[in-house]
């Protein structure tokens, strides 16, 4: 039988995966008088533009409006070219070769010496995904196990990664080290972008930080800890963009952002989760205190909260019993309201046509008895701390589940930190549990587990420290399958078994819903957070 909850969340879902194949919904109407400048409010310091160095979203979203890579995905989650125009693999997927768009130009810089700017070749791209792949590279788990001689290469027994050739000046050859037929889908993360060598070489004090050319659509004009400031790129490949300014201006305070919008001091942010039940009356639709002057718009993310567990200080049968007592249902309904949808697993509903194992919630307090019965956790003794932060209505989630914890007697304490710290604890794996959100950088399901699961990838992106033979069996099997209908089966039982295990128990889902001024235009945000800024203002 399916509960009323159960039937809620079918309901639920079914719109989500409607969604992320829709793009935006209920947007309203561009302007016909164009604005020059969106001042976008930011809800953390942009670290960094150097995409080897970036670890959080809010630096990716600028990122992603200076950089491109190979491919990119458009406003309806669609591989699109991006610095490559054609691609083609072999037939067993495990080589892949790039022609790159021709005359393709870096944004002017000094750093080009007196033409100030030079056109984008093959060994570029090979100089950037080298540096990409690098052991001090943040993102460079996503090629470590993909790229033939990544792993030479960190170990320090090859200057170069072997894999990551240019064939001529304008093609670029990839070897995998496994068959992979989604491999495009790694690619598309504003991550892996092309950088000219000469802005690197002026040393991380400068390269992302003062200057930061790349081949996109805005160029950077000035960074501080609290703004960044682009400026439309005149000679983008595309033309230049019909919106000329952002300005990305930093306000950790959810309220405050809100009142700078209504004192039109910016014009345009996400809606926070802490704020989602009173400012929207529906998922398109703004509640009436915020005016006739204010429309929102919502988007389909590859985004997933949950708290997250140490696998190496829980054991399973704490784990399970935890994942049995929360009731992800009424946290998603408390704190996020129409900005995402509950879900028991990690991979979007309808990605690629993915849908969830599981259309119900396993709340069962019983289940959870039993569970905590088998475990070395004594409810009499011990406790377990639990890392919040100032982000994505972290705390009033972690005290949900503080309190839903304590109906099987589990004592959890409650330590809030600043958002970067409680990911420098999770990476290093100095804690026990965790409340999170991820924006995905992958756009399938086979690396989104791949990544986060295989015990290969301890600690980063496997924070939980979770291993298990089986599902890296699985995992491994997975990976070489071409045909969709039969991957999606493969992965829903490799979710089944890492949701048995519990080493995060996962919330819910987001959707980007952003508010903006009516007389700034609609700006299409893609799967992976990135909003497309370059895309809005387009003629009627």
């Amino acid at each position: 039988m399916i509960s009323a909850r159960g039937l809620r969340l079918r309901a639920a879902t079914a719109v989500l995966a409607i969604g992320a194949v829709s793009g935006c919904r209920g947007c309203t109407p561009s302007p016909s008088v164009p604005t020059s400048e969106i001042v976008v409010a930011c809800e953390n310091e942009i670290a960094t533009l150097d995409p080897a160095k970036s670890q959080e979203p809010y630096s990716l979203r600028v990122i992603g409006q200076i950089f491109e890579g190979l491919v990119s995905l458009d406003d309806r989650n669609q591989i699109e070219p991006a610095l490559a125009t054609k691609w083609i693999a072999n037939e067993t997927f495990d080589t892949w070769t790039f022609e790159l768009r021709p005359h393709v130009r870096f944004q002017e810089d000094d750093v080009f010496g007196p033409s100030r700017t030079r056109e984008v070749t093959a060994a570029d791209v090979v100089a950037s995904l080298t540096r990409l792949a690098a052991k001090d590279s943040y993102p460079s788990f996503v090629l470590a196990d993909a790229v033939q001689g990544v792993a030479e290469f960190q170990a320090g027994k090859a200057r170069d990664v072997a894999g990551i050739r240019a064939v001529t000046p304008q093609i670029v050859e990839i070897r995998l080290s496994k068959p992979e037929p989604t491999f495009l889908h790694r690619l598309t993360s504003p991550w892996f972008v092309v950088f000219p060598a000469e802005a690197v070489a002026l040393g991380p004090d400068v390269f992302g930080r003062a200057r930061a050319p790349g081949t996109g659509p805005y160029r950077l004009v000035s960074r501080t800890d609290s703004e960044v400031v682009l400026a439309a790129n005149p000679s983008w490949w595309k033309g230049s963009p019909k919106v000329s300014t952002l300005v990305f201006r930093v306000t950790k305070n959810d309220a405050l952002r809100l009142a700078q919008l209504r004192a039109r001091q910016i014009n345009w942010m996400l809606v926070p989760e802490s704020l989602s039940t009173s400012l929207l009356a529906g998922p398109s639709t703004p509640a009436e205190s915020l005016g006739p002057d204010v429309a929102v718009d919502s988007f389909p993310s590859f985004s997933s909260h949950f708290v997250g567990f140490n696998c190496d200080k829980l054991d399973v049968h704490l784990r399970r019993a935890l994942s049995f007592v929360i009731d992800r249902w009424a946290i998603t309904s408390a704190v996020a309201g129409h900005t995402a949808v509950a879900s028991v697993g990690t991979v979007p509903a309808g990605l690629l046509g993915y849908l969830p194992p599981y259309s119900e919630d396993l709340h069962d307090e019983s289940r959870a008895r039993a569970e905590l019965a088998q475990s070395t956790f004594k409810p009499a003794r011990d406790s377990i701390e639990l890392l919040v932060h100032e982000k994505d209505a972290s705390e009033n989630v972690g005290q949900i589940i503080q309190a839903q914890a304590a109906k099987i007697g589990v004592r959890i304490t409650i330590k809030k930190l600043e958002y970067n710290t409680v990911v420098g604890r999770m990476i290093s794996g100095d804690t026990q549990a965790f409340v999170l959100a991820l924006d995905y950088v992958f756009s399938a399901p086979e690396p989104i587990l791949n990544n986060i699961f295989n015990s290969a990838k301890i600690p980063v992106p496997n924070f939980w420290h979770y291993r298990s033979t089986e599902v890296d069996r699985r995992l491994e099997d997975l990976r070489g399958v071409q045909d969709r209908e039969k991957a999606n089966a493969l992965a829903r039982d490799i979710e089944r078994l890492v949701i048995d295990d519990a080493p995060a128990v996962f919330l819910y889902q987001g959707r980007k819903v952003v508010l903006r001024a009516r007389s700034v235009p609609s700006v299409p945000i893609n799967g992976h957070g990135i909003p497309r800024f370059w895309s809005a203002m387009k003629a009627p």
